[in-house]
């Protein structure tokens, strides 16, 4: 679950050797020392808990056109 070298960057290598066009936004903990804690708190910092990976997608999508704010 980590960003560089993890399950995003395989799915970004194959959609470039296979020519795809998919829009692909990895989402994981980033390539930096996390410190120990609750489940629930490292999440949060880590930027995987609920709200902030719904955040991640809404944003993505936005990007990429396919809904509108209300």
């Amino acid at each position: 679950h980590v960003l560089d070298g993890g399950f995003g960057s395989e799915v970004l290598e194959y959609n470039a050797v296979h020519a795809l066009k998919l829009s692909v936004c990895p989402i994981a903990i980033p390539s930096q020392f996390v410190t120990h804690g609750d489940h629930k708190t490292l999440l949060k910092q880590t930027g995987l808990d609920i709200a902030s990976v719904a955040q991640v997608i809404r944003i993505s999508m936005q990007h990429a056109g396919t809904i509108h704010e209300r």
